[in-house]
């Protein structure tokens, strides 16, 4: 009786671990589920949150959600794992678009039961949907063989439907793809075998085409993984530099790193272990790093290894010049870039490189053909037949600037603005977001016979890809869009989105750029938090901290009908209702972070266990102006510490931990330093005022 009676309390108790953020509130049936099986709601997101439940994912909350890495699951996971009395996998449940088989109705015919039970698992799991009877819905036919194609099923397949043998149903396409047989042989690339048989040329995607970037390929990434000089040509272009090398080594095995290091130092440079006075350059991928703070702030030069290709490749110093050349604003790929299928048109040789890279590098897949499936087509003129059938198709047609853009900002931008529907101008691979990129370009304004913004090779110009032969040393050309008369305007406001839609944010995102102002990634960047309440993510508590204002959508909706940008202090955020719950008003707050810094002088230790999680409490910390302690001083350093809060009546060094970590602040307690929970900062920030006695953990050594 008694194990029956255990089993029936885990059975009722499969939610005792979930921590669920419920997107759409009149889902009560849902709320009664989870909390009968034990679960606990949390009423903002945060990384206490495991779980987030909605229908889809437009939602206010949706993009804090991502940030923070959630799980998004629809109601349908709750009902069924109550049914199972087991929580099930979450990935058949993702309300995302981008799930594999998402659109596509397969039916298996002629397939052993033991296979067909497997692949109905398999298509279902990820967002497909099986039947057994073959009619105008499926998009699919699975079939064990191509022989075993019947009349019936060839009548079928012909009207609508795919068939593809079961060994290659992971390779199953989007329903969409499927064009007419005309239109399948002008834009398709067909097998290399019927091109070279019926010498029919495929345009913008031939066979010699394609192999031709492929030894361009090779041949500049020789340089870094092979060691080799160009045409075996002694060169000094990096005469001077002292290197520092961040992330990179973590992504590629210690005998290419040894390679790299060798290359830079057969032309004239030197790599350092260390980061020091003495570096002149950081080569890194991304902006996320420690070092690159660093170095932004000692105003060293900061590259990526597209630029040191660049620059061994033409044998010369030189600025960067495209967007590749500067670290990626994003850690990872760009979330709205996953389902883009992007194609080029009119680009060849060393440009057509360049965007493929860059399609690349922010997540995109690049195909060299077009079909009906590609969402972007990169062209470079408004001609070709390549450009005329996506006109026809409805596939967005943008310039390479959009694609800059992204690589630049993180962050994509409306196709339909003039900046990228205009076809047919020059520099458009050039860097142009000057905002976001300045405080990387100033350390190269330093060398000689460089001016704000433009850098000279004898007061040429020179698009990028094209050959160079000055001497070793000289600085070719970056040209910018901006003239000088407009980089001494006053910037625009650096604006970042917290709780709004997707939809919401594309459209109110071309009006910000329509009236000259700057979507940005970063809360480091952002001067105007745009919000509809008050949340306790990490970006909304960082920006309290850094941002100048935090106003509603109706400051842009109002700032468009006057055509200029309106004082955003009369829309700052309203929030009662959360005002009242965190005890904070939020102009006073803004006022008291613009005064001082919350966190200015004082040292945080954050114990392993703390929930928002030690890297998201460091983010919110060192935006009010603190330092994150890594490791625990020592105790002379400490009563040293304990000496100075005294004396100046104000803490300098907090710590904050949780019941789990108590025997992790022995060494505090020696001391006889206060512990705190993470409320100290989250209520803290949020106030812009710290209650040492309210938030205080009562932990006593054993």
């Amino acid at each position: 009786m008694a194990t029956e009676s255990t089993s029936k309390t885990e059975k009722q108790d499969i939610f005792k671990d979930v921590r669920f953020f419920l997107a759409e509130e009149s889902n009560e049936e849902v709320k009664q589920v989870l909390k009968s099986g034990g679960a606990a709601r949390e009423f903002y997101i945060s990384d206490l949150v495991t779980h987030v439940i909605s229908t889809d994912t437009n939602f206010p909350q949706y993009s804090e959600a991502k940030d923070c890495n959630l799980t998004i699951v629809q109601p349908n996971w709750v009902f069924l794992s109550a049914r199972c009395e087991m929580l099930l996998p979450c990935g058949a449940f993702q309300p995302e678009s981008e799930q594999l088989f998402r659109g596509i109705v397969v039916c298996p015919s002629q397939i052993p039961v033991n296979d067909r039970d497997a692949l109905w698992a398999m298509v279902t799991y990820y967002g497909g949907q099986c039947q057994l009877n073959l009619n105008s819905n499926c998009t699919h036919l699975v079939i064990p063989l191509p022989s075993a194609i019947n009349t019936k099923t060839t009548t079928l397949q012909s009207q609508s439907s795919l068939a593809v043998s079961a060994a290659e149903v992971e390779k199953t396409t989007d329903k969409n793809i499927a064009t007419t047989p005309q239109e399948k042989e002008d834009i398709e690339p067909k097998p290399v075998s019927d091109v070279l048989s019926s010498g029919i040329k495929i345009v913008e995607n031939n066979n010699e085409e394609i192999v031709e970037d492929e030894k361009e390929n090779k041949e500049q990434s020789n340089l870094l993984s092979e060691g080799k000089s160009i045409e075996n040509e002694e060169s000094n272009c990096l005469a001077g530099c002292v290197f520092v090398i961040a992330d990179y080594p973590d992504r590629m095995e210690h005998a290419i790193l040894n390679t790299w290091i060798e290359v830079i130092q057969q032309h004239g440079g030197k790599v350092s272990h260390f980061y020091s006075k003495q570096s002149t350059h950081l080569l890194c991928l991304n902006q996320h790093g420690d070092l690159y703070q660093k170095a932004i702030s000692d105003g060293k030069r900061i590259i990526t290894a597209h630029w040191l290709n660049d620059v061994l490749t033409e044998k010369v110093m030189f600025p960067p010049s495209n967007p590749l050349h500067l670290p990626l604003p994003f850690k990872d790929k760009v979330n709205q870039c996953r389902s883009m299928v992007i194609t080029v048109t009119g680009y060849t040789g060393t440009e057509r490189t360049l965007l493929k890279n860059m399609i690349y590098v922010i997540g995109a897949k690049y195909t060299g053909y077009l079909t009906r499936v590609n969402t972007h087509i990169i062209c470079k003129s408004p001609t070709g037949e390549k450009y005329t059938k996506a006109k026809e198709w409805g596939v967005q047609c943008v310039n390479a600037k959009w694609l800059g853009d992204i690589v630049t900002t993180g962050f994509p931008s409306p196709c339909n603005l003039v900046r990228y529907s205009t076809l047919g101008e020059p520099d458009e691979l050039e860097i142009t977001k000057d905002l976001l990129v300045r405080e990387l370009i100033i350390p190269w304004q330093s060398c000689e016979g460089s001016s704000a913004l433009e850098m000279t090779v004898g007061g040429g110009k020179r698009k990028f890809g094209e050959q160079s032969t000055p001497e070793n040393g000289q600085l070719r050309k970056v040209r910018r869009t901006s003239s000088p008369a407009s980089a001494e305007k006053p910037e625009g406001p650096r604006v970042l989105f917290t709780g709004i839609v997707p939809s919401d944010v594309s459209r109110l995102t071309e009006i910000i750029t329509s009236l000259g102002g700057v979507v940005v990634t970063s809360v480091k960047e952002c001067t105007h938090l745009i919000t509809r309440k008050i949340i306790r993510t990490v970006k909304f508590l960082c920006a309290i901290s850094i941002a100048k204002y935090v106003v509603t959508p109706d400051w842009i909706e109002k700032s468009q009908q006057s055509t200029t940008f309106l004082d955003p202090s009369e829309f700052t955020v309203k929030d009662n209702f959360s005002e009242d719950m965190y005890d904070m008003d939020l102009k006073t707050s803004l006022q008291r972070a613009r005064t001082r810094p919350l966190l200015k002088d004082i040292m945080v230790y954050v114990t392993q266990s703390v929930e928002p999680s030690p890297s998201s409490m460091k983010e919110i910390i060192q935006s009010a102006g603190g330092q994150v302690l890594t490791s625990v001083p020592s105790q002379q350093h400490l009563a040293e510490l304990k000496r100075k809060a005294i004396d100046q009546g104000s803490p300098v060094l907090l710590v904050i931990s949780c019941d789990k970590d108590g025997l992790l602040c022995s060494e505090f307690l020696k001391k006889g330093f206060d512990i705190h929970n993470a409320e100290l900062i989250l209520s803290g920030v949020l106030k812009q005022q710290l209650d040492l006695d309210l938030y205080k953990l009562e932990i006593t050594l054993e």
